[in-house]
């Protein structure tokens, strides 16, 4: 999860595949959330389906995330 701020803010995610597909885009607040050993940080959960509501096949995507600190490109690597 990137970095998200000190508090609740605006994010903007979207997936792209490796052809540059659009695959999903979700809007919404970052809110404090706990990571598996319990630190927590602020974030928004993804969903891990294209905007047809099928599950991501697997593979690499890109990710645009977006918030009032700037924008950041990443890579989310799908394995079932």
């Amino acid at each position: 999860h990137p970095h998200m701020g000190e508090g609740p803010s605006p994010v903007r995610v979207r997936c792209y595949s490796v052809a540059d597909r659009k695959v999903f885009a979700v809007e919404g607040t970052t809110a404090l959330r706990a990571d598996e050993r319990g630190k927590p940080y602020w974030g928004i959960e993804i969903p891990l389906k294209d905007e047809a509501g099928q599950s991501l096949a697997n593979g690499l995507y890109h990710l645009v995330v977006e918030t009032d600190q700037g924008r950041r490109q990443l890579k989310l690597l799908v394995m079932r």
